[in-house]
């Protein structure tokens, strides 16, 4: 509880010190040197503002999908920017080099992360990588939830990191016929299956 209450008062400060810095510093001068004359500059303010407490609240709260609004808010700054007719293709690998810095950075490196993402579909409860406890709720005749538990041994699990992303795959089930096998790949944190 204590922690919860300090994550709230750290957020708490940077939405403070993000909204000054964004709208009310002697920075506010300087955005005209950097925003190009046909874009609002409110827009990219609060493009700034949604991509701070975007990342800010991913990283206190450990909500992983605030990371996909402050990457679009990152690209949507970025392109606002000044261009230089130099400069256009630097802008533009710098560009390329910071979104791909920043998809690396939010795929995950340990296998828990797949395993919170089969524990997160509801089906399968997984503590451990060799067993899985699979839960299914039916309604009987009588109109009543009936809820059954079942040990089921995983029979395969891999989880790989590569850099720019990560797959992981389990084969859970004993028989060739009661099988169930989940492969997913992962991309800027978010895990999809295939």
């Amino acid at each position: 509880m204590i922690e919860f209450v300090i994550k709230i008062v750290v957020w708490c400060v940077m939405v403070i010190l993000l909204f000054q810095t964004t709208f009310t510093s002697k920075w506010k001068e300087s955005w005209e040197e950097v925003i190009d004359a046909n874009s609002t500059l409110v827009l990219v303010r609060y493009l700034y503002l949604i991509a701070g407490l975007s990342f800010i609240s991913s990283f206190l709260f450990e909500i992983d999908w605030l990371s996909i609004p402050a990457l679009i808010s990152i690209i949507g700054i970025l392109i606002a920017h000044k261009k230089e007719r130099k400069e256009a293709p630097a802008q533009v690998m710098i560009m390329v080099g910071l979104v791909m810095l920043l998809t690396i950075f939010f795929v995950p490196t340990h296998p828990d992360s797949f395993m919170k993402h089969v524990n997160s579909k509801g089906t399968y409860e997984c503590l451990y990588d060799f067993e899985c406890v699979k839960i299914t709720s039916t309604i009987t005749s009588d109109g009543l939830v009936k809820t059954e538990a079942e040990v089921i041994p995983v029979t395969d699990y891999s989880s790989h990191w590569y850099g720019i992303t990560a797959t992981g795959s389990m084969v859970i089930g004993e028989s060739n016929q009661q099988q169930e096998t989940i492969q997913a790949f992962n991309i800027a944190g978010f895990w999809i299956e295939y």
